[in-house]
C-alpha cells in the first residue's frame, strides 16, 4: 500500500525532470569535448541542472513531510503542481534564454516560503 502517493507522484515527475536535465549536460559536454573553459552553451545546461539538483530535494521532502503529517490531497496536488511547474519553467527559461526564468525561480521562492510556514503553522496548531 502506497502510504505518500502525492510525494511519489511530483517526486518522480521532479526527478524524471533532473535526470531529462542532466543527459542534456552530458550531451553538451560531449558536443563541446569535456573542456575546463566550457562555452556559453554548456554553461547554460549546467546550470539548468544545477539549479533544478539544488532546489527540488528540498521541495520534494518538504512536500513529503506534509504528506505524511496529513495535509489534504487537494493542498499537496497544489503544492506537488507548484513545485514541478516552477522547475520546469525555470529550466525551460535558462535553456532558451528567456525570463521565464525569472518566474520559475519567483515560484520556487514562494515554495520555499509557504511550505515550511505551513507546515510550522500545522505543528504549533497541534
Amino acid at each position: 500500500m502506497n502510504h505518500v502517493p502525492v510525494t511519489l507522484l511530483y517526486g518522480s515527475a521532479t526527478l524524471l525532470l533532473l535526470g531529462l536535465l542532466g543527459a542534456n549536460v552530458s550531451r553538451a559536454r560531449g558536443r563541446t569535448g569535456l573542456t575546463d573553459t566550457p562555452d556559453k552553451e554548456l554553461l547554460r545546461v549546467i546550470r539548468a541542472h544545477g539549479n533544478c539538483a539544488e532546489w527540488a530535494p528540498a521541495l520534494v521532502l518538504m512536500l513529503l513531510l506534509l504528506e505524511l503529517s496529513g495535509v489534504a490531497g487537494l493542498r499537496l496536488h497544489l503544492f506537488g503542481g507548484a513545485i514541478l511547474l516552477a522547475r520546469i519553467v525555470h529550466a525551460a527559461g535558462v535553456l532558451l534564454k528567456s525570463s521565464i526564468s525569472v518566474g520559475g525561480a519567483t515560484l520556487t521562492y514562494l515554495l520555499i516560503l509557504a511550505m515550511p510556514i505551513y507546515g510550522l503553522v500545522l505543528h504549533f496548531r497541534g
